[in-house]
């Protein structure tokens, strides 16, 4: 039990981690590509604003700077690229660069750190100019490809490979496409994400080892606590074992030596109370050895549908006593690996609860089988109403649903707790559900690899 809290802290404590630390890692990641996208976009918008040229100072444009040496890019009717734009710098202000002082990351040396080429296209995608004055690592053809892409997507902007690129119209209907190099930055980009996921695992785990470290003297106190209580049970079932022992013999002694003692109902009554603190002794003891681990299981292969068949049997004529429907439903020839004592105790404990607390007239149904090498048994009855909330905790010790579970129906409010102790400590799963909340269900799933039908 302590394990499995301790295991649940760290697990709970871990995932809150991962949770705040992704949050904040996706978080500036988003916040630093849409920074990146931004800085590229207000660069193309300078550039379509422009006629695809940078103002890089009062009075003079893109166009004024000395060629990458080695660049001799064509214009496709083959003008030189020199004058393509001779034109359009007629109807440009003539000082643009005032305009651009709005800008604070912009100066006169932006022009010179971007790389970037212009592809113009008639309205029938014809195409009319390819400018590569300002990027060497682009030809015509390369030119032709990348804008050819752009016009199928139909977008006005977005990456194009390592290419940010922006569609806007020319006054005389053609369409003007810029291509921004964002190599640098995208790899930037690529590299602070890297680095901020390696920096994310390692920081995770080094909070998994603290965590891990402290979680042992946070649960300690718990564990502490918990070990008191478990090892004052055992103790005192132990301790009040002779007593009961000598209270029933000396009962059974009266029985035999007074005249009339067998009918004398406070005898009975002392004689059946003290069978029932006897039982919940052997049940809390039993339990608190399943919890602790010091009660091995004896694993073995054994016919479980025999089993289940002659512990099914025996509620048969208490069926009929109590006038209750019972309904069984056995895979035959299914043998289970396991310990056959404790197994057999689980279906006595599920059956026993369930007739217990089913009404008279009511439906009791157990079956058994086996599936995807499991295997599966389940218990359902008629019952009371029973509050969704209430479902569960019908494992917890001294548990009862309502009121009306009380001592004369002969339970204790831990069978279900023991119940639920066999089948952990077979690594199975035990559920309770309820299809109408007049009715109660129990599913016990119990993994076996050696499962045989």
């Amino acid at each position: 039990m302590i394990k499995k809290l301790r295991r649940k802290f760290v697990v709970a404590a871990m995932l809150a981690v991962v949770i705040v630390l992704g949050v904040i890692m996706i978080t500036i990641n988003v916040l630093n590509h849409r920074s990146m996208v931004a800085d590229a976009d207000e660069i193309l918008n300078v550039l379509q604003e422009n006629g695809g040229e940078f103002p890089i100072g009062p009075g003079r444009k893109d166009s004024d700077m000395p060629e990458p040496p080695g660049n001799t890019p064509l214009e496709p009717n083959g003008e030189d690229q020199d004058d393509m734009f001779d034109d359009d710098l007629d109807d440009l202000d003539d000082d643009p660069f005032e305009d651009l002082s709005r800008l604070s990351w912009y100066s006169e040396e932006t022009a010179y750190e971007s790389r970037y080429f212009v592809v113009t296209v008639d309205e029938n995608g014809n195409f009319l100019e390819i400018n590569l004055q300002r990027i060497a690592a682009i030809d015509s053809d390369s030119a032709r490809e990348y804008a050819s892409k752009v016009i199928k997507s139909g977008s006005s902007s977005g990456f194009s490979g390592n290419y940010r690129y922006s569609v806007s119209e020319t006054d005389d209907g053609s369409s003007r496409i810029i291509f921004l190099d964002c190599s640098r930055s995208i790899s930037s980009f690529r590299s602070f994400l890297y680095i901020s996921i390696l920096v994310s695992l390692i920081g995770l785990a080094g909070i998994f080892v603290l965590v891990l470290v402290f979680s042992g003297r946070i649960v300690r106190p718990v564990e502490e606590s918990y070990e008191k209580q478990r090892r004052f049970i055992t103790d005192a079932g132990h301790e009040l074992r002779t007593p009961l022992t000598i209270i029933d013999a000396d009962v059974s002694v009266a029985e035999m030596e007074l005249e009339g003692a067998q009918d004398n109902e406070f005898l009975q009554d002392i004689k059946a109370q003290t069978k029932r603190l006897s039982t919940l002794t052997d049940e809390l003891i039993y339990l608190s050895k399943m919890e602790e681990g010091s009660s091995p299981l004896t694993m073995m292969e054994f016919p479980v549908s025999e089993l289940a068949e002659e512990c099914a049997e025996s509620y048969t004529s208490r069926a009929v006593i109590d006038n209750k429907d019972f309904a069984v439903d056995i895979q035959p020839m299914v043998s289970f690996t396991g310990d056959q004592r404790s197994i057999l105790q689980l279906i006595n404990l599920l059956l026993d609860n369930a007739f217990k607390y089913s009404p008279a007239g009511g439906k009791v149904s157990f079956s058994l089988k086996h599936e995807d090498q499991k295997l599966l048994l389940r218990v359902e009855n008629d019952s009371a109403p029973i509050p969704q909330d209430d479902i569960a905790h019908l494992f917890d010790r001294f548990y009862r649903a309502d009121k009306s579970r009380n001592s004369s129906t002969g339970g204790h409010g831990i069978g279900l707790s023991v119940a639920h102790a066999i089948v952990d400590s077979h690594k199975g799963k035990i559920t309770a559900s309820s299809r109408d909340g007049n009715s109660l269900r129990m599913d016990v799933v119990l993994p076996d690899n050696k499962i045989r039908s």
